[in-house]
């Protein structure tokens, strides 16, 4: 068992959902955690504390119901973590590749030059992944 997490970016795409397909089977088969990462990139400045919690709300049951939907012909490996985070999606993926094994994205620009481990690239239709360093 690993304990560093296999990251993977989630957004309303057809590459993110091949990504988070291909996460979920290399999760399963070397039994480290997944974390499924959605940045709403919600910019706080002068909104009020109701306006905050309803937009993260909102941003959170689209991601569980997004990360269901596209893994509801598998079951999800047995740790699975949805983290939801009101930022930019390339900072925010960048942070949580500090402590991964990889990190897996559908779409090969983001934040691929300021992962902090291996990236997984995995556009729409595609059955295996195209690994950089």
């Amino acid at each position: 068992m690993h304990d560093a997490p296999i990251v993977v970016g989630i957004e309303d795409t057809a590459e993110a959902a091949e990504a988070l397909r291909w996460a979920a089977m290399e999760s399963r088969r070397t039994e480290a955690p997944l974390v499924a990462v959605h940045a709403y990139g919600h910019d706080a400045a002068g909104a009020s504390p109701a306006l905050t919690a309803t937009q993260e709300s909102v941003a959170r049951s689209w991601a569980t119901h997004w990360l269901r939907d596209v893994l509801s012909h598998d079951a999800p490996p047995w740790r699975t973590h949805l983290v939801v985070v009101p930022e930019a999606a390339d900072s925010a993926l960048a942070r949580y590749s500090r402590d991964a094994a990889l990190l897996v994205l559908g779409r090969a620009t983001m934040c691929r030059e300021s992962a902090l481990c291996p990236v997984v690239t995995m556009p729409a239709g595609e059955t295996h992944g195209q690994v950089s360093a």
